[in-house]
């Protein structure tokens, strides 16, 4: 073994650990996560792999497609252009970097195909991260309860502490789809003591997600049982395990439905509606997000092609609450609590096309090759930027921007890959 290809396997080792420590301490430490990507990235600049391969992103198929996640960031970049706020710009290009930097790390890689066992210690990381994060909110939860005599240190906010539940959520829900493609890829094959950890590990992280109480993080959950269920059923010919997993959906509407508290959230959405405070002086959150929406579609109309520019869409909202009179809004200074709107607004129609594109293209392809962790990761995410801007911060960006890769890559692996080449 000569030195070169000596120093590049300990750069490959070097990359798949720094992998296995940022997925599992999204759900645990976000803080930890820009240190660990900055060594993610001198490893990756002092491995020098890209300049043999950068050439080939406009040759390769592989490589093309996967690069193409971050023509959403340049679009950011070429709206700093037409933007008035520059401060706010670079600050917001600066957070959603990791779009752009984690599809050009996995292009130009030697193989942007990862190893199986590569890609599954990857995901248990990340279940571990997701169930030492729960153990370590139940503990300060418990705390809460014991000396601070708090009645609702197990739900929603109080719960999740530092995290806001949507997000906590949908990283838990992620984990659900994996475990769940574990237990129905293995189950023939699995003794009694795996089928059993997994469904309680299953088990205990849904009802996380009911005591979270995230309306989206419930509905991508009871998505993702009743996919799989169909699943199991369908391919795997189980009816006993395919309709035991609808169990789960049946035990939380029991757990809502008996516990007043648990559905307190759900049954407000719809009387706040009703009564909806066109004026925003002191309105829920499913009534403040409807007015939001509605000052966003009127930006929308008022600039539809290339948007308010990146550094200056939080201005333009804030302008529109004002001239709506949404007092309460404005004060807190909400962004337009959807993804796609937050896009559309920012950078125009092209940008929400990007956006659109980059979500829907990759789940058909993952949907055709059977690959449904990805696919469901993907209508996971798809749902959750629904109700909030992800994309915005931290916790939603590094999430999708290295997940997409990592799964995009896993995806993409044939059987003619060259094993010894992949990262």
């Amino acid at each position: 073994m000569d030195h070169t290809h000596k120093w590049k396997i300990i750069h490959q080792k070097i990359f798949h650990f720094l992998l296995l420590l940022i997925v599992f301490f999204i759900p645990v430490y976000g803080r930890l996560l820009p240190p660990l990507i900055l060594l993610l990235c001198l490893n990756w600049l002092i491995d020098g792999t890209y300049l043999k391969t950068f050439f080939l992103l406009f040759k390769e198929k592989k490589r093309s497609a996967i690069f193409s996640f971050s023509v959403l960031y340049i679009l950011y970049l070429i709206g700093l252009c037409y933007s008035s706020n520059m401060n706010y710009g670079l600050f917001d290009v600066e957070v959603k970097f990791s779009i752009f930097l984690f599809p050009l790390i996995f292009s130009t890689a030697d193989s942007i195909s990862l190893q199986k066992e590569k890609i599954t210690a990857i995901l248990f990381s990340f279940i571990v991260g997701c169930f030492t994060a729960t153990i370590f909110f139940y503990a300060h939860a418990l705390y809460n309860l014991v000396v601070n005599d708090a009645g609702s240190a197990f739900y929603y906010e109080q719960l999740s502490w530092y995290f806001h539940p949507s997000y906590l959520a949908m990283y838990l829900t992620v984990a659900i789809a994996i475990l769940a493609y574990w237990f129905m890829e293995g189950y023939a094959v699995f003794n009694r003591y795996q089928i059993t950890g997994t469904i309680l590990l299953l088990l205990y992280f849904s009802v996380f997600i009911v005591l979270l109480n995230s309306k989206a993080g419930l509905l991508t959950l009871i998505m993702v049982i009743i996919v799989y269920s169909g699943l199991l059923i369908i391919f795997k010919h189980n009816w006993r395990w395919g309709l035991g997993l609808l169990m789960i959906p049946l035990l939380i509407y029991a757990g809502l439905t008996l516990f007043p508290d648990l559905g307190k959230r759900f049954k407000e959405a719809g009387s706040d509606i009703q009564s909806l405070d066109t004026k925003g002086k002191d309105p829920k959150s499913t009534a403040q997000r409807i007015l939001i929406w509605k000052s966003s579609f009127e930006l929308i109309r008022e600039h539809p092609l290339f948007g308010v520019g990146t550094g200056d869409v939080k201005d333009a909202l804030m302008e529109k609450y004002k001239a709506n009179n949404l007092t309460k809004i404005l004060a807190e200074k909400l962004n337009a609590h959807n993804q796609y709107l937050q896009t559309f607004i920012s950078i125009g129609v092209f940008g929400f096309m990007a956006l659109v594109f980059m979500l829907v293209a990759p789940a058909v392809h993952a949907f055709q090759r059977k690959d449904f962790v990805y696919f469901l990761f993907l209508i996971i995410f798809a749902v959750n930027i629904g109700v909030e801007s992800m994309l915005e911060n931290q916790a939603g960006v590094i999430f999708y921007a290295l997940f997409n890769s990592i799964l995009f890559a896993s995806c993409h692996h044939d059987p003619g890959d060259n094993p010894s080449s992949d990262r």
